[in-house]
């Protein structure tokens, strides 16, 4: 997206990497978030015997998603088929609870009416047995109604165990009934606990795609000018810990320059230089006043030459900036810098054009 000398402000886009795997996997991620999310709303409807399911405000600026909408699709579909069954369920329970409790209804009327026979059988039975002392009834017809009280106070014994066959029969259905709200509820409270954890794994997970997929947009952390580029194809290769170009703040001059390896030994930081610029007339141009502010510990080998070298930069203070009079610097001049090592004054290098702070190289002098 931008080549050496760009200018860039503050956030800028400098590099866009490939996001492919990157956004794949955070799709991936989303997918599995938004169907544990939908799993969830659906539990907490079932949970609190809600009429119909609350999905997610966040899913209000997704109306034309079709994943989503086929991931409410199913949650709705489970939640009518599951709520149809437990309701299912318990209206035939409450149909088999009724029953009983209308046969009830019958046996204890039938119960009333045996009784009130018994008492009038039990009464004319008393009246039998002061007339069969005197004399004055058949003991056959005594002993038939005996038997007729023996077999209404039978009839009276069916009807009072039917009547509590009946009852338990409903005390069980009862507790089929409060069994059955139990056992979905808890299922309910334990999917509930699982899908929270889900989604609170897959939250982090997102998290660190999110970081991820971030990175693949590398942008300016501040105002300045591109220098040093080294991704310069579509496509490229970047290696872990690579430095692909430095932004320059465009309010200081900093040059970079090669040092040879013999020389390396009297270069530190702290000292002064002394910089030319090639690009102006010397003679109208002072040498301008810097500082060398850096010396990369490893030596450097350039692919193209196989020069081997050491990176020192220069700071040149804004103070010696003003004494240019006018005269514009740009990424990739020349300039001859000198280090001032206190016996001697050395020129590194033929300077190359400024890169990541305004390249130089140097050359012996």
């Amino acid at each position: 997206l931008v080549r050496d000398g760009d200018r860039v402000k503050a956030g800028d886009v400098l590099v866009r990497l490939d996001e492919t795997r990157a956004g794949a996997s955070a799709g991936v991620l989303q997918a599995q978030y938004d169907s544990a999310l939908a799993l969830r709303v659906r539990l907490e409807a079932e949970r609190d015997k809600a009429g119909a399911i609350q999905w997610p405000e966040e899913w209000a600026a997704r109306e034309d998603d079709a994943n989503l909408a086929e991931l409410k699709a199913t949650q709705q579909t489970q939640f009518s088929a599951r709520r149809a069954s437990i309701v299912g369920q318990l209206s035939i329970l409450d149909k088999q609870i009724a029953s009983k409790r209308s046969e009830i209804e019958g046996l204890a009327g039938q119960q009333a009416a045996k009784g009130a026979q018994l008492a009038s059988l039990e009464s004319e039975l008393e009246g039998l047995t002061d007339l069969l002392g005197k004399g004055m009834v058949e003991r056959t017809k005594f002993r038939n109604l005996e038997r007729e009280i023996a077999r209404v106070e039978g009839e009276l014994g069916e009807h009072v165990s039917d009547i509590a066959a009946a009852r338990s029969l409903i005390g069980e259905k009862e507790l089929q009934k409060f069994q059955l709200r139990k056992t979905f509820h808890e299922e309910v409270a334990d999917q509930l606990r699982q899908v929270q954890t889900e989604i609170f794994d897959y939250l982090q997970r997102m998290d660190a795609a999110r970081y991820v997929l971030a990175q693949t947009e590398l942008r300016a952390p501040a105002d300045g000018i591109v220098t040093g580029l080294q991704a310069h194809t579509e496509g490229g290769v970047v290696g872990p810990g690579e430095v692909l170009m430095e932004i320059v703040p465009d309010d200081h001059l900093i040059l970079e320059a090669r040092v040879a390896p013999q020389d390396v030994d009297r270069v530190r930081t702290g000292l002064p230089a002394g910089i030319k610029l090639s690009a102006f007339d010397q003679r109208t141009l002072p040498e301008l006043n810097g500082e060398v502010t850096y010396l990369s510990a490893d030596i450097i080998e350039d692919a193209r030459t196989g020069q081997s070298y050491f990176v020192t930069r220069i700071l040149v203070p804004d103070t010696e900036l003003a004494r240019l009079d006018g005269h514009k610097i740009q990424p990739g001049m020349l300039a001859d810098v000198f280090v001032r090592t206190g016996k001697r004054t050395f020129l590194d290098y033929l300077l190359q054009p400024i890169t990541a702070s305004f390249d130089k190289a140097w050359r012996e002098r």
